[in-house]
């Protein structure tokens, strides 16, 4: 069934293709539209956690050279943006119940002085420090990453599997999304940890920006995106990414390690809220008629990042019945409250 209010030219009632693709790291510089359209931005963020499981996330979006520019999100009277010039970065050391909003990330380096080049086959990004500011440096290669952000963190890590895509033809709000996924270790604020870090670009069509403009996710009521990752303690790691309507719009990819790669054709969800119905305790997934679940961490409601329409939750993605233990695992997400069926 498809959405007629999204079905003029070129659109196709909230379709979406997906699947697996080779990843390299000199499309991190190619600055050739892809279908059209041009990179909105390159994101690169994550979550892991110390050996006492407090979580530690992370987000840095840097605008794509005809992308809009984070700069400004923030000043008075400016259009808010989903991510501003700033290094993200929250924790829940220190016993909170939930992730600290870090004041550490004030003092990071500003995306906007980003620069991009293709050192010896490898994406090196590129921050200065400045006053204040320690310098930001993301070198991916096709077979290793490593991550700084001054003296607040220090990533670095393997990929998990093969890179993931999806597209979303709707006419003036058309969306594609590459990601690649990583595993990780290195330090953050100090502690020693563990985690995943994705490495995504989205193309949208000129003037663009994830959340603001041009954004199709919205017009089709999108109930979920949710990405993961997963290490099981069989040895075995999983990755992926759903999302979801009530109608025909759904992304459904699962791959692992050894490089196979599920396509789901249809993902459909059932949202189970707390009290407040803001807040989701467990949101049950039907993939092509097998059942999952992403289950909410007890700690990773994102609280600090304001009453936003997505709120963004840290959890476990699993099969409904899983046996095995996970070892390192993120899923960090969001749901639209508003979008809940009545």
């Amino acid at each position: 069934m498809t959405n007629a209010t999204a079905n003029g030219r070129s659109q196709f009632g909230g379709i979406a293709l997906a699947g697996a693709r080779m990843f390299t790291a000199s499309e991190l510089g190619d600055e050739a539209p892809q279908m059209g359209l041009v990179r909105e931005a390159t994101y690169v963020w994550g979550t892991s956690r110390n050996a006492g499981g407090d979580l530690f996330i992370h987000a840095r979006r840097m605008a794509g050279s005809q992308g809009v520019a984070g700069a400004g999100a923030s000043e008075p009277g400016a259009l808010q943006h989903s991510m501003s010039d700033r290094f993200i970065l929250q924790s829940t050391t220190g016993g909170g119940d939930h992730p600290s909003l870090r004041r550490e990330g004030r003092f990071t380096a500003a995306t906007d002085e980003v620069t991009r080049n293709l050192e010896s086959n490898q994406a090196v990004f590129r921050i200065p420090a400045h006053r204040e500011r320690g310098q930001m440096e993301l070198v991916v290669g096709g077979d290793a990453i490593s991550y700084e952000e001054g003296d607040v963190l220090s990533l670095s890590g393997l990929p998990v599997g093969p890179g993931l895509h999806w597209y979303l033809p709707n006419g003036p709000a058309a969306l594609y999304y590459t990601t690649a996924t990583w595993s990780v270790a290195g330090s953050v604020l100090g502690e020693e940890v563990q985690g995943f870090v994705f490495v995504e670009e989205a193309f949208m069509p000129p003037g663009g920006r994830l959340y603001v403009q041009h954004d199709p996710l919205p017009s089709l009521g999108y109930r979920l995106w949710y990405s993961w990752a997963t290490t099981w303690d069989d040895g075995t790691t999983e990755f992926g990414h759903f999302l979801a309507n009530d109608g025909a719009f759904s992304v459904g990819l699962i791959a692992d390690g050894s490089g196979r790669v599920r396509v789901a054709r249809d993902v459909s969800a059932k949202v189970v809220r707390d009290g407040d119905g803001y807040w989701f305790e467990r949101i049950a997934l039907d993939v092509d008629g097998e059942p999952w679940e992403i289950v909410a961490d007890p700690r990773g409601r994102m609280a600090d990042l304001g009453p936003i329409p997505n709120p963004q939750q840290e959890a476990l993605v699993r099969r409904v019945g899983e046996t095995r233990t996970p070892v390192t695992w993120m899923a960090w997400g969001e749901t639209v409250p508003a979008h809940d069926p009545d």
